[in-house]
């Protein structure tokens, strides 16, 4: 009993921090949109849209499979030609990706418009539109803060020693998505919430193929 409570100790210590993080968040949400409309800081991204697209890159689909991609390979380069140590880590990766695309119906549930489109912040329209448009219509919870945490989740447990990297890069996608005004910070903090979510659901998914392997995947070292 004392190995199930310690198990469990670290999902209630992060979900009580993703808690207090969003409750934060909703009082900074009215400010700091303010702040990026009235600067111009929105503007000045939205300008230099190539520049805002690198930055969000891991929060793009295409980062995911890229990623996938570097870690099979990594692994055939290993040595390692069949079984779940070939395909465990990039699964577990790409899972994670497919996966947070449950931002979209979340999205069309909570229904809550974009920052600076003529609703205010805490107005909801739950099902204004459907499924196809709510990515692109809605905000809550961020589709690319979602992607990129589950990205930072899922491949800092497949290649910890890169983990400050990972969390960095998902990090700077949700803070150029509060200042392009693209989305609240309330909105940023649960699309974290999710991608970290569907990250250890990623893993315990394909881990219910590879139980019995007695060489779980581990770290991927690529070899020159």
């Amino acid at each position: 009993m004392g190995t199930a409570s310690s198990r469990r100790r670290p999902g209630v210590i992060l979900a009580a921090a993703f808690s207090l993080a969003f409750v934060v968040a909703l009082f900074l949400d009215i400010p700091l949109s303010t702040y990026a409309h009235e600067t111009g800081l929105a503007g000045r991204l939205k300008d230099h849209s190539y520049v805002a697209y690198v930055i969000r890159l891991p929060g793009n689909f295409l980062f995911t499979v890229v990623m996938s991609a570097a870690l099979l390979i990594a692994a055939w380069r290993a040595g390692i030609r069949r079984g779940p140590r070939l395909w465990e880590s990039p699964a577990i990766v790409f899972l994670a990706g497919i996966l947070s695309s449950l931002n979209g119906l979340l999205k069309m549930f909570v229904g809550r418009i974009r920052p600076y489109h003529g609703v205010p912040p805490f107005e909801l329209h739950p099902f204004r539109y459907g499924l196809v448009n709510a990515e692109a219509s809605f905000s809550f919870p961020s589709g690319d803060a979602t992607l990129a945490f589950a990205m930072a989740v899922s491949l800092g447990m497949v290649l910890p020693r890169l983990r400050p990297l990972w969390w960095t890069l998902a990090v700077i996608v949700g803070l150029e998505r509060i200042a392009a005004n693209a989305h609240y910070p309330s909105d940023v903090v649960a699309g974290a919430a999710l991608g970290t979510a569907v990250a250890v659901a990623a893993k315990k998914i394909v881990g219910l193929f590879t139980k019995n392997d007695a060489n779980p995947a581990g770290e991927i070292m690529i070899q020159s």
